[in-house]
């Protein structure tokens, strides 16, 4: 579980547990490099979604409807915004699927599959 505030490692071993990545430590200061991508778009046959096109004012919007779970508000929010990245927040409110919301808007640079969630 991820509570607020949260520190950046919680995030990685959280997003880690959730996607079944097993991290490899490369030193001593544990560092965490990821030996699977359960995520690599080119496995999954989809393309990448990438968030970071996101104003600061709909990702402030976006993040608050996720948190409070207005998923209608995410999807009035993703009208608003560019394809693919429209179809991917409607599908995942349809589903009801803040975390995939959060932890795409919380790593803007990250890539997320485009298609049905799974």
């Amino acid at each position: 579980m991820l509570t607020k505030p949260f520190r950046a490692a919680t995030l990685i071993d959280v997003v880690g547990d959730v996607l079944g990545l097993v991290y490899r430590y490369d030193d001593e200061a544990g560092h965490r490099t990821p030996v699977t991508a359960a995520l690599d778009p080119a496995q999954l046959g989809e393309a990448p979604v990438h968030t970071a096109a996101i104003d600061r004012e709909q990702r402030s919007r976006l993040l608050r409807a996720a948190e409070e779970l207005d998923f209608e508000e995410v999807a009035a929010i993703a009208a608003e915004l560019d394809e693919p990245l429209t179809s991917w927040l409607r599908a995942r409110a349809e589903q009801f699927d803040a975390e995939s919301i959060l932890t795409a808007l919380l790593d803007p640079a990250a890539e997320v599959p485009d298609g049905p969630p799974r």
